[in-house]
């Protein structure tokens, strides 16, 4: 990632319009931890093309990195108008309302992501996760068997599964 931060910040000396080259430094950035550096390299790359919707997108998980999920949201809004067929964008709209304990607002999100994918795991355990947190456990065990099914080797969605049938006495199960 050195290397690449060191390749990338010499190219942009000669080249400073070059899209790939603040995007790719962004991604190094992110790569290395340095999120706030990566938020700033994505900033160019979206100020020289504003419809660069990767640019928003790693933006956005750049900010969430840093917690700073309102940001990430406008982020992630600006992306999906861009580009509404993204389930990833309504993915992380979901979360940064879920981190927000905004649950309703993050239900909303999740199932825009399922939409447009059904067999999305992390939207499905979302949906899951946002149920339970609404003391809504029939759905959230719902969602969470469809999590665990479109992916049954993630060992989180077996255990928010195990934890939700243990709430509401599905203690064989």
């Amino acid at each position: 990632n050195d290397k690449a931060i060191d390749f990338f910040t010499n190219f942009i000396d000669k080249y400073p319009y070059s899209i790939a080259a603040w995007y790719n430094l962004g991604i190094a950035y992110n790569l290395s931890g340095l999120f706030e550096k990566s938020v700033e390299a994505f900033d160019y790359a979206i100020a020289i093309d504003k419809n660069f919707t990767s640019a928003y997108f790693n933006k956005g998980t750049s900010l969430i990195c840093l917690e700073k999920y309102e940001e990430a949201i406008d982020v992630f809004n600006e992306s999906a108008a861009i580009d509404s067929t993204d389930p990833y964008v309504y993915y992380y709209l979901g979360e940064c309302y879920e981190k927000l304990n905004d649950y309703t607002t993050a239900i909303t999100f999740y199932k825009k992501s399922v939409n447009l994918n059904p067999k999305f795991p992390d939207a499905l355990a979302g949906l899951g996760s946002a149920f339970e947190e609404l003391g809504k456990n029939k759905e959230a065990l719902s969602y969470l068997m469809k999590a665990v099914e479109a992916d049954p080797l993630n060992s989180e969605y077996w255990y928010m599964l195990a934890d939700i049938q243990y709430t509401i006495d599905m203690i064989s199960e």
